[in-house]
């Protein structure tokens, strides 16, 4: 079987992903009480514009603006009709972008969690959440997604169910991310080891890391993944900032040449 494209490129080099959506869209005038993906219909300037940025500044992989399209985050927004129509069009305005720009960026079908707790007897095969997953991922697949990227998800199980859901409709390579403390646990307990020993069982072809820390605390998660999986692929997305102390609980930015250096330094 033919290596995937997005795959055959990592076995060559490292691929450099684009930054976040929300920060820039809010700088936009979007407001932090409206259903951000909607405005892929209501404002798709605003997100092409921000996708030309990434485009212009190097990235290789671009995510569509589609990380709470699914039903149920929608449906907070009187939206769950919309499921098809804002992820096939975030999907379309990331690929006129690459033919505009003429740089053959790889185009990430963008699945963030359900945005309801999982309870603690649901199994990863649980049906409900499948279904629901199942429709959102079939539209990005459906409208020319390279790859699918579950990101931020801080209930493992939720995780291997999204990517249980995305094995039995299609055969794009997968990137299961979750979310770690600054002591090196996901939210329910569980260390790094576990979590990439039960992502690899479950399919992912890269298990990623992302939000929450800044690059020196999720350096140190990787090292530990890396050394429980050595031949695992990985992906790596951390935040630009770091919290302040609990007398300055202020977002304290990292500097660019700080954030760029670790990287080079993994």
């Amino acid at each position: 079987m033919a290596v995937h494209p997005f795959l055959q490129r990592l076995q060559e080099k490292p691929l450099l992903a684009d930054g976040a959506m929300g920060t820039m869209l809010y700088a936009k005038g979007a407001s932090s009480e409206q259903c951000l993906e909607y405005l892929t219909i209501s404002r798709p300037g605003w997100v092409t514009e921000i996708h030309q940025a990434y485009a212009a500044a190097g990235a290789d992989v671009l995510k569509s603006h589609t990380f709470g399209a699914n039903g149920i985050r929608l449906a907070q927004y009187g939206l769950a009709d919309k499921v098809r129509d804002l992820n096939f069009k975030a999907v379309r305005l990331l690929r006129d972008v690459r033919e505009v720009t003429g740089r053959p960026f790889f185009i990430a079908g963008d699945i963030g969690p359900l945005g309801r707790r999982t309870p603690a007897d649901v199994h990863a095969h649980d049906r409900s959440m499948h279904e629901v997953f199942q429709e959102q991922i079939s539209v990005l697949w459906e409208a020319g997604a390279d790859l699918l990227l579950f990101e931020t998800f801080v209930d493992l199980v939720e995780l291997e169910t999204a990517v249980h859901a995305a094995r039995t409709i299609c055969d794009l390579p997968v990137v299961a991310s979750i979310t770690f403390a600054e002591d090196g646990f996901t939210v329910n307990g569980l260390t790094p080891e576990q979590v990439v020993m039960r992502l690899s069982q479950a399919g992912a072809d890269l298990i990623g890391v992302n939000c929450s820390v800044g690059p020196s605390s999720m350096l140190q998660t990787l090292e530990r993944m890396q050394a429980a999986a050595p031949s695992a692929a990985f992906s790596v997305m951390p935040n630009a900032w770091v919290s302040g102390t609990s007398r300055r609980p202020l977002l304290l930015p990292i500097k660019p040449g700080v954030l760029c250096a670790k990287p080079r330094h993994s």
